[in-house]
C-alpha cells in the first residue's frame, strides 16, 4: 500500500538524518579539556542577561580584565564576550546578538583587534563561531569571517569539515558527548596565575606608548625559575592572541585535503598559525584599515541606537606594537564621535602593572594579579564616570555572582596546586 510506503521512506529518512546528526555531536571539537578556548562562544548563553557592562573582544580583555573584581569593589555586573583574535566583525555580531537577550549601560571594545583589516585563520573562525547559535547574526558573522577555501555549508553541516575526526577521536569526545557542565572561564574570564616575567626589548625596542620604567621588569630572564613558560609555554606570536600551552603543543591543524581540523597534530599547530608576519616589525605602518573600522563604526551606532555608552580600551600588552599612528587614529576618532577613551599603555606606573610578576607569558596577557589591577582601574572609573547602580545590594545578582566566586576560587585552587607538583599550569 502506498501509505505504508510512505512511512517506510519517511522512517528511513528520519533514522539517516538521526544517524548523521548523532555522528555530527560525536566528530565535533567539544572544546571543554581541549582547545578550551573554542567553549567561550557558547558559555555565554548559560549567563545571558542582566549585566551592566558587556565586554567585547579579543584576549586583550578575556585575560586582562577579571570581572570578579568589578563585582567585589564596585558591584558592577559584568561579562566578556570575547575569543581568541575576534575580529572586529565578530565582535560586531557577538554584540548585536548579545543585545536580543540584555541591554548593558555600557560596552567596553578592545581597539588592538582593528589591527586585522581582512579576516585571517579558519581555525580561529571555528572557535569563535562553531559554538554560537543559529540566527541570522551567526550566518552573517561567517559570511564577513571565512577565509579562502572556507564554505558556507560546512558551517551549517559540520560534519562536512569535521568527519576526518572520526579516526582521532578521544576520551573527550565520548565524555562529553551530550555537552558538559564545566566552567573554565568566569564571567568570560580566563585566569591563569603563574608566572613568567618580561624583560624590556624581548618583543622588540617599541613596545610602549606611555612610559615603562626599568625598575618594573628584571634585566635578565631567569628561564630556570621564571615558570611555567621556560618548558613549553605560550610563544610570542605577532598577533598576541594565540591559544594557551596546551593548544601550542597540541593545537589545531588543517590538513592538506581540507578534510578536517586536526587537534593532535604538532607539526602544524596554533603556534605556526601565524608564522611568516613579523612581531614588531619596523616597517612603514599602515593606518587601521577602513574595513575594520567600517565595523567600529557599526558597534559605534548599535550602541548610540540602543542608549548605550561605549568605552574603548588598549589593553597592557607589551606585543604585539601599538604603533603611535594607531594611538593617533584611536585617539582621533574617540574624540570626533565623544567616546570614552582608556589606553592602560600609559597606566603601567600609575596603576602598578610590574611585568615580572603580573604576567604569565613574558608580557603578552595579564595573570591573575594583573588582571585584578586592570578591572579595579576600570571599576573606578566606570563607577565615576558612568554612574552604574552598586548591585550588590541586589539578591539575585549577589546570589549569581556568589557562584562566580566559588567557581574562580576552585580554579584558581586547581592552577595552584599544579604549579606546586608541576612548576607549570597543565589543564588551563
Amino acid at each position: 500500500m502506498k501509505w505504508k510506503a510512505c512511512v517506510q521512506k519517511a522512517a528511513t529518512a528520519v533514522l539517516v538524518v538521526g544517524l548523521l546528526a548523532g555522528l555530527q555531536r560525536l566528530v565535533a571539537p567539544k572544546y571543554v579539556e581541549d582547545l578550551m578556548e573554542g567553549g567561550f562562544t557558547d558559555a555565554y548563553y548559560r549567563e545571558a542577561g542582566g549585566h551592566q557592562v558587556l565586554m567585547v573582544g579579543d584576549c586583550e580583555l578575556y585575560e586582562n580584565f577579571d570581572p570578579v573584581t568589578l563585582w567585589e569593589k564596585y558591584g558592577i555586573d559584568s561579562y566578556i564576550r570575547g575569543n581568541a583574535q575576534q575580529l572586529a566583525w565578530q565582535s560586531y555580531y557577538l554584540l548585536k546578538e548579545a543585545l536580543r537577550y540584555e541591554t548593558p549601560k555600557a560596552v567596553v571594545f578592545n581597539v588592538l583587534e582593528l589591527k586585522y583589516n581582512e579576516p585571517q585563520k579558519e581555525e580561529y573562525n571555528r572557535l569563535t563561531i562553531d559554538g554560537m547559535k543559529w540566527s541570522f547574526d551567526k550566518w552573517n558573522l561567517i559570511r564577513a569571517s571565512m577565509t579562502k577555501g572556507e564554505s558556507m555549508m560546512e558551517y551549517i553541516f559540520p560534519i562536512l569539515r569535521y568527519h576526518a575526526r572520526i579516526t582521532q577521536l578521544t576520551k573527550e569526545d565520548l565524555k562529553y558527548y551530550w555537552g558538559s557542565d564545566v566552567k573554565n572561564t568566569v564571567a568570560g574570564y580566563y585566569m591563569r596565575t603563574d608566572v613568567s616575567p618580561y624583560e624590556i626589548g624581548q618583543w622588540g625596542e617599541e613596545n610602549y606608548v606611555g612610559t615603562y620604567s626599568d625598575e618594573h621588569a628584571p634585566q635578565k630572564l631567569d628561564l630556570e625559575n621564571k615558570g611555567q613558560a621556560a618548558d613549553g609555554g605560550w610563544s610570542a606570536e605577532a598577533d598576541g592572541d594565540d591559544l594557551g600551552e596546551n593548544e601550542s603543543e597540541e593545537g589545531w591543524s588543517a590538513e592538506a585535503d581540507g578534510a578536517a581540523l586536526d587537534e593532535t597534530a604538532s607539526d602544524a599547530s596554533i603556534t605556526d598559525l601565524n608564522a611568516g608576519e613579523e612581531s614588531g616589525d619596523r616597517k612603514e605602518v599602515e593606518p587601521l584599515g577602513e574595513h575594520a573600522m567600517h565595523y567600529l563604526d557599526l558597534i559605534r551606532e548599535l550602541c548610540e541606537e540602543k542608549g548605550i555608552r561605549l568605552l574603548l580600551v588598549k589593553a597592557p600588552s607589551v606585543s604585539p606594537v601599538w604603533y603611535a599612528k594607531w594611538e593617533e587614529q584611536i585617539t582621533a576618532y574617540a574624540k570626533r564621535y565623544s567616546l570614552d577613551y582608556i589606553n592602560y599603555l600609559e597606566l603601567v606606573d600609575e596603576i602598578g602593572i610590574d611585568f615580572s610578576k603580573d604576567t604569565y607569558d613574558e608580557g603578552l596577557h595579564m595573570n591573575y594579579s594583573g588582571a585584578v589591577k586592570c578591572a579595579d582601574y576600570l571599576g573606578r572609573y566606570l563607577s565615576e564616570h558612568y554612574k552604574l547602580e552598586d548591585k550588590r545590594t541586589d539578591p539575585l545578582a549577589s546570589e549569581k555572582w556568589q557562584k562566580r566566586k566559588e567557581t574562580q576560587s576552585a580554579i584558581y585552587k586547581i592552577q595552584q596546586r599544579e604549579l606546586e607538583e608541576n612548576g607549570k599550569v597543565i589543564s588551563f
